[in-house]
């Protein structure tokens, strides 16, 4: 016993020699002992990759991030290899990686530059918290990756130091794109904060460059996408250019959250659902964007599979409900939208073929951005099955001098410029449509309005007004006045089915076969049976109401209707037989009504767009409200209904029988 206690004696000088050592020195290591996750930085520079071998222990214990915890039985594993890898269980909770490092004995101030981490983590230097980022339990929170600087206080910086870093293990990321918790080469660089921070500001201008061919094609996307919706305004038939635009929004959208992640501290959620919704709502405007750029309808089939592409997001929140895998997650959004990817080139390639050359400029770049996405979520989804050893796309990056491109973003850029080509020969040819069909419509116009001149001529014994307010460019209403040698006057209105051009035309005709049916008969029931008999066969399945009224200067009245509004006198309708409208059948005959008028008695003809017009919610303006307006001017007939709410054409007509002149 004796002879051990002096081996002990012998032993304990030097033993308490070195505790004394390191204390005084905060934590230095004796030279020549090493913990076994050891980084030497005495000939430091400006920085040293720590990245490699670190302590690991899953666990949680706040005594952990001393410099003077022996770690010793920890075991060692590289952050530069996944766990899985490393035949290293997954850690349920909260891990912690501990690194000694020897510094020199003057050194400027430090900085560590923290890589990608798919974990939230809080830094330790010395057993002082100098960083974190995410939050940890209780209230934990887990963002996308970010890179991160860390000063290191003075304070923690004197001597050798003990890095401990503590990690919340997110239970939904089993992927093997978790290598040990640090993601990237660089994944932990300690170094002069000078040198972090130049470091850091390389790091950002290498990502500026790797952001740019996105963002040039994003941006072109944008303004393309601006320019169209101008031209939406200009063409509102014109529907595939607002689903385009809309398509362009999402889609750049989605980019920008793909690609800004690693800038922006946002919760992996939020750009989990970002990501597939914003994916799923692009998808759905593309299709859109087709159907109206072939004029074709969605089948009711492709409407039902357009719809359930928005439930992407379904499939996200079950994989964060804990339900499905991250694999399985993935495989059905792939197999979900296979459909969509090879459904619209083959339609926009079958209608090519059927002669509709415009399709055939999309076939091809869409095709390739439809396929390029297929391969990089496959690529993504058998790495994540352990059926490939990289994550890398199908198809490498290369480099177009410091900038480097992968062949979606050609795709893109492709896509872009053929859509930007397509639409403006589409929009440069419904232009010159649009024109000539705004030449047609003028010409109808002027020869409508000398066919219905405004002004009214004198006519004896009668005072007339007349207003004609038409819906459209042209209209369907037509009146006409034909006076007669034994000073009567005939009086014919009437309203052609449909509007616009064909409206007017139709007009047209039924105003030139007046002409020359009332040299024949000014019997209102034998102009409108000859009239019928002209038009039917000839309207192109249009009708015409008309009523044809005599009036002799003794105040006699002889109406005949087919199918056409009766007139109005004193605020009270003149009944008049019922006929069909002009040009359905041929043999159709229409009976006439005698009534008697006295000087100053006023006839009011009207159109059906008077007591149709409507206000903005919904309620007609009705026969009740004309047949108590019918006593006022023409003009301020037709000026109520139009004010009331316009939907068609307004024809206002009075004729005011006058007292015949008195011989003297």
């Amino acid at each position: 016993m004796i002879r051990h206690m002096r081996v002990g004696s012998r032993l304990f000088a030097p033993t308490a020699l070195m505790l004394l050592v390191s204390f005084a020195s905060q934590g230095q290591v004796a030279s020549g002992v090493h913990p076994r996750a050891y980084v030497d930085a005495a000939d430091l520079g400006d920085s040293i990759n720590l990245s490699g071998d670190w302590a690991f222990q899953p666990g949680d214990d706040s005594r952990w991030s001393r410099p003077d915890f022996d770690d010793s039985h920890w075991r060692i594993i590289s952050t530069q290899q996944s766990w899985q890898d490393q035949g290293v269980s997954r850690p349920r909770d909260v891990f912690w990686y501990r690194l000694h490092v020897r510094l020199p004995l003057q050194h400027a101030p430090l900085s560590l530059l923290f890589g990608y981490s798919a974990f939230p983590y809080e830094v330790y230097v010395n057993g002082q918290l100098v960083g974190r980022f995410g939050r940890l339990p209780p209230d934990e929170r887990v963002d996308g990756a970010l890179v991160r600087i860390f000063e290191i206080p003075p304070s923690a910086a004197s001597g050798d130091i003990t890095v401990a870093i503590r990690f919340l293990c997110w239970w939904r990321w089993e992927s093997r794109y978790i290598w040990g918790g640090i993601v990237g080469e660089r994944g932990l660089v300690l170094g002069t904060t000078h040198a972090i921070n130049d470091e850091y500001r390389a790091w950002q201008s290498q990502m500026r460059y790797e952001w740019l061919p996105d963002f040039s094609v994003g941006f072109l996307s944008i303004l393309l996408a601006a320019g169209l919706l101008l031209l939406y305004r200009t063409q509102r038939k014109q529907s595939e250019y607002l689903w385009i635009t809309a398509y362009f929004a999402s889609i750049t959208g989605w980019v920008f959250v793909n690609d800004f992640q690693s800038i922006s501290p946002i919760s992996i959620q939020a750009i989990k659902y970002l990501d597939v919704g914003l994916m799923a709502i692009s998808e759905v405007f593309l299709l859109q964007f087709v159907f109206a750029f072939l004029r074709q309808s969605i089948p009711l089939w492709l409407r039902t599979y357009q719809l359930s592409l928005l439930g992407f997001p379904l499939v996200v929140a079950a994989y964060f409900a804990g339900l499905i895998s991250l694999s399985a997650s993935d495989l059905t959004v792939l197999l979900w939208g296979l459909p969509y990817a090879l459904v619209i080139p083959v339609l926009l390639f079958w209608r090519y073929i059927r002669g509709l050359k415009e399709a055939g400029f999309l076939v091809i770049p869409l095709l390739l951005v439809n396929l390029n996405g297929i391969l990089n979520s496959l690529a993504w989804l058998l790495y994540e099955l352990r059926l490939r050893d990289t994550d890398a796309d199908f198809v490498p990056t290369f480099q177009l001098g410091p900038i480097p491109v992968n062949i979606g973003q050609i795709d893109g850029l492709l896509f872009v410029l053929s859509i930007a080509a397509v639409l403006l020969h589409r929009f440069h040819k419904t232009s010159r449509e649009q024109e000539r069909a705004q030449a047609e419509l003028e010409a109808a116009r002027n020869m409508q309005e000398v066919m219905l001149p405004q002004q009214i001529g004198s006519t004896p014994g009668f005072a007339i007004e007349a207003v004609y307010i038409p819906a459209q460019e042209v209209g369907g209403d037509f009146f006409r006045l034909f006076p007669g040698a034994d000073e009567s006057l005939l009086v014919v209105i009437g309203d052609v089915s449909g509007k616009g051009v064909k409206a007017a035309m139709l007009v047209s005709l039924i105003v030139g076969l007046l002409q020359k049916i009332v040299e024949i008969t000014r019997e209102p029931s034998g102009v409108l049976r000859d009239l019928n008999t002209s038009l039917s066969g000839h309207t192109g399945g249009s009708f015409a109401t008309c009523c044809c009224a005599l009036i002799g200067p003794d105040g006699h009245l002889r109406i005949a209707n087919a199918g056409h509004l009766s007139p109005y006198c004193h605020g009270r309708e003149l009944e008049t037989p019922g006929g069909l409208p002009l040009g359905i059948t041929p043999d159709a005959t229409y009976d006439q009504v005698d009534f008697s008028l006295r000087p100053g008695d006023r006839v009011v003809f009207l159109s059906d767009g008077v007591v149709e017009a409507r206000s903005k919610s919904g309620e007609l303006y009705g026969f009740k409200r004309f047949g108590a307006i019918s006593i006022e001017p023409a003009d301020l007939i037709a000026m109520a209904a139009q004010r009331f709410g316009q939907e068609d054409d307004i024809t206002v007509l009075s004729v005011e029988l006058q007292p015949l002149p008195t011989l003297i």
